[in-house]
């Protein structure tokens, strides 16, 4: 008796092994999955910024023209808050009425 009872414990033990490694293989398959995915997208996220970064070429102009560029944004920015006002008071006039 004492046979079958080491057979079969020895049996189950071995059965548990199996499945924990299998469900291990399982595991690290699907985290290799997930790295690969997350490196992918990383270089593909890496390629498309690249399209939005200033070439050299276009730093130096920048700073040849630094003053000229601030001076237009803060007249382009002083213009469309002037619009944005009109707007608004053309909207209470028409609401008025």
């Amino acid at each position: 008796m004492s046979n079958i009872d080491y057979k079969k414990n020895y049996e189950e033990v071995v059965f548990e092994k199996i499945t924990i490694q299998k469900e291990f293989e399982l595991f690290k398959k699907t985290q290799e999955e997930i790295i690969n995915k997350l490196v992918k997208d990383y270089e593909e996220l890496k390629e498309h910024l690249k399209k939005y970064t200033a070439p050299k070429g276009n730093k130096k102009y920048y700073e040849k023209n630094k003053e000229k560029i601030i001076e237009y944004n803060k007249k382009s920015y002083h213009n469309k808050k002037l619009q944005k006002i009109n707007q608004d008071k053309d909207e209470d006039n028409k609401s008025n009425l």
